[in-house]
């Protein structure tokens, strides 16, 4: 059973949504033009989520990964309603995004600091 068609209907964008969708695809091979140059994390939920008498993971791991060479995945354990959704800072959802994100800035920073360093040597060398 395919859960956006139960819940949402009819719609023209559900088939887009799809896996394996043309749609996808395109977006996906789009992207991937970008993604060398990004620090790219996929966050993906493990808890199904109740749709009346169904439960399903919405978006599973295979879904919410892209497979780039460089791309970090962390699972979070809450289903789709709550996956952005933290009730306190030691939430461990919580605790696993703010780590990522450090990640990043901290990656970030040193590559800046490592570029700047470049910069004034070069100019240095230059006098």
């Amino acid at each position: 059973m395919n859960v956006l068609k139960v819940a949402l209907g009819p719609k023209p964008f559900v088939a887009d949504l799809e896996r394996n969708s043309g749609m996808i695809a395109s977006v996906n091979d789009s992207f991937r033009h970008f993604a060398p140059d990004l620090q790219l994390w996929s966050f993906y939920e493990t808890r199904p989520c109740s749709f009346g008498p169904a439960n399903a993971i919405i978006v599973d791991k295979s879904s919410a990964t892209l497979g780039y060479p460089h791309e970090r995945t962390a699972l979070l354990n809450a289903d789709h309603r709550g996956i952005c959704k933290f009730d306190f800072p030691t939430d461990s959802n919580y605790k696993t995004l703010r780590n990522a994100l450090i990640t990043t800035v901290e990656s970030i920073s040193s590559e800046s600091m490592l570029l700047s360093n470049v910069i004034l040597e070069h100019f240095l060398i230059s006098l």
